[in-house]
């Protein structure tokens, strides 16, 4: 019987040459899983400076008060070497800095620092993708950046990485006037979760305090604002403020009237009267001439908290996961004359228990160079960052002569607390 003829040397070479590319192929498919997988990962960083504070803390130096023993912790590097130590807490005067190269051994013994926070931070790329297959609207489709966002920088490959928040995107006109960030002529709005990551916490107290065991609340805030850079001879007017309110899971039931009255600029505030009602299966809003009612998802539990904020011109009303309510606010004249704070007037109608906490606090009021109260960064290429922390930043107000480009965008930082647990961690200190 004849023996079956072997396969021709060119179909042998066409078999192998197809095969190769099957292994090729996988090849490629299996690095590129593995690249986006790397690319997935998400990175750690340590804060080393204080310019996004109070929101993202850096290196503190440890201080105890030979006066009265208080410990007190600084920002280390707003700490001047060369000056004494003045106590917060007893306001005494340390006439010999114990930071200083010739102060006593003993006393620089006593000073701790301590290492700024870990954050972690995904690449852009990551970033991009996610928030493609998400569907999330607003951001620039091109980088996957979104206003707001708070992003890792390296302007050059010899600098270091720094954080910053993104406010402006290429081929945008941004500018600062009196406090506000306004893009291409009009005022930035952020939404209610933004508003309140940036937000700056002045009060907090819970329902052992015997003032919040009373049914009805009256609070005042000064023109002082401690964090965000300023102090006494830079008096920022307490206009954009809100509270937030901690309801007892358990009250399915409760009624709050809200009435916030704005410390006055220009001779001009704003007052705001809102009243909430939660039933079983719906919340009513009634502020600004308007009544609203909010059906309940019953798949859906409510946050704990609700929220009242009067930020860029809107009051804003919801709890930390959803935003309710949005309606612009009006400017009045002060007609008895100037309103040096701002007052919170809150009123539970039932039961001062319905409530646990209460937080209270501020937005940022950002200035341009050297503190002035305005700036404008022509339209062009690149990206504008500035940092929460104003005064105490360096970046694109006086920083680089042209804006970064989006390649000096390493990273987008991912907020691992929601936003009233944002608000609660300036607390740590």
């Amino acid at each position: 019987m004849a023996s079956k003829p072997s396969a021709s040397p060119r179909r042998w070479f066409l078999y192998a040459t197809a095969g190769l590319f099957v292994v090729l192929a996988l090849g490629i498919i299996l690095a590129g899983l593995m690249l986006m997988r790397q690319s997935m990962v998400l990175k750690n960083g340590i804060v080393y400076g204080s310019s996004m504070e109070p929101h993202f803390v850096g290196p503190r130096m440890v201080w105890q008060c030979p006066n009265c023993d208080h410990v007190h912790r600084f920002a280390k590097d707003t700490v001047r070497l060369d000056q004494p130590t003045k106590c917060p807490a007893c306001l005494q005067v340390n006439m010999e800095a114990p930071h200083a190269e010739n102060s006593d051994p003993k006393s620089k013994e006593s000073i701790l620092i301590e290492t700024g926070e870990t954050i972690q931070y995904a690449r852009l790329r990551a970033t991009r993708t996610l928030r493609h297959a998400k569907g999330i609207q607003g951001f620039d489709h091109e980088s996957g950046l979104k206003r707001g966002d708070v992003i890792v920088l390296q302007a050059t490959a010899d600098s270091t990485k720094e954080i910053k928040r993104l406010v402006g995107l290429p081929d945008e006109l941004i500018s600062i006037q009196d406090g506000e960030l306004l893009v291409n002529g009009e005022q930035y709005s952020k939404s209610l979760e933004d508003a309140l990551r940036q937000a700056i916490l002045v009060h907090s107290a819970n329902n052992t305090t015997p003032r919040l065991r009373q049914t009805t609340l009256d609070l005042s805030i000064d023109n002082q604002l401690s964090c965000n850079a300023h102090d006494s001879h830079s008096i920022i007017a307490a206009r954009d403020i809100g509270i937030a309110l901690q309801i007892d899971p358990q009250q399915d039931r409760w009624d709050a009237s809200v009435t916030i009255h704005t410390a006055s600029r220009n001779n001009a505030s704003v007052q705001v009267h809102a009243v909430l009602k939660r039933s079983d299966k719906s919340i009513s809003i009634d502020t600004l001439g308007q009544s609203i009612s909010i059906e309940l998802d019953p798949l859906e539990a409510i946050g704990q908290w609700i929220v009242v904020y009067m930020v860029d011109g809107f009051l804003l009303v919801g709890d930390e996961h959803h935003e309710w309510f949005r309606q612009a606010i009006q400017l009045t004249e002060d007609t008895n004359g100037h309103r040096d704070v701002a007052t919170i007037q809150i009123e539970m109608t039932d039961d001062s228990s319905v409530y646990e906490r209460l937080l209270v606090f501020r937005d940022i009021e950002w200035r341009g160079v050297l503190d002035s109260s305005s700036q404008v960064w022509p339209s062009e290429s690149g990206i504008v960052v500035l940092g929460d922390n104003v005064s105490a930043s360096s970046d694109s107000r006086d920083r680089w002569d042209a804006r970064p480009g989006l390649n000096a965008v390493k990273g987008v930082v991912i907020e691992s607390r929601n936003p009233i647990e944002s608000l609660l961690h300036q607390h740590r200190d």
